[in-house]
């Protein structure tokens, strides 16, 4: 499935031709933090498979975040993963919000769900774990 998006302005945009690994809705700190919200709705596909035009800055953290320097959008996440066995190693990351075709975002599970926020409203249909799921 291509999938392509951008940032609020428009100066940022990607395509990917890649297949979706992952997706899911992160409820830990950090993308509470990121995104101003109750979680990161987030879908993976291989990190070669991106296509990025623009200027990106990215934010070290528990991996990298990247995002428009000019208005700000979120747009990545690089679990930058060290271990060549981890399910994310060699994937990007791309924030569900920025997609031009939001349709094309599946939640799979969520994640890191003993972070949420009590006022959050998370689907009773899909999986949830407390922490990050292995891979098996």
């Amino acid at each position: 499935m291509d999938i392509s998006g951008s940032c609020l302005c428009g100066s940022v945009r990607y395509t990917s031709s890649g297949k979706v690994t992952m997706a899911g809705n992160c409820h830990c700190i950090n993308c509470k933090k990121a995104t101003g919200s109750g979680y990161a709705p987030v879908l993976f596909v291989p990190k070669d498979s991106v296509e990025i035009t623009g200027d990106v800055r990215y934010y070290q953290t528990t991996g990298k975040r990247g995002f428009c320097p000019n208005c700000g959008s979120s747009l990545f996440e690089d679990p930058a993963v060290e271990n060549p066995g981890e399910f994310l190693s060699g994937m990007l990351g791309i924030c569900a919000g920025s997609l031009d075709d939001l349709s094309q975002y599946k939640p799979e599970i969520d994640i890191f769900t003993s972070r949420s926020a009590t006022w959050e409203c998370m689907d009773p249909n899909l999986p949830k774990f407390s922490e990050m799921p292995s891979p098996d």
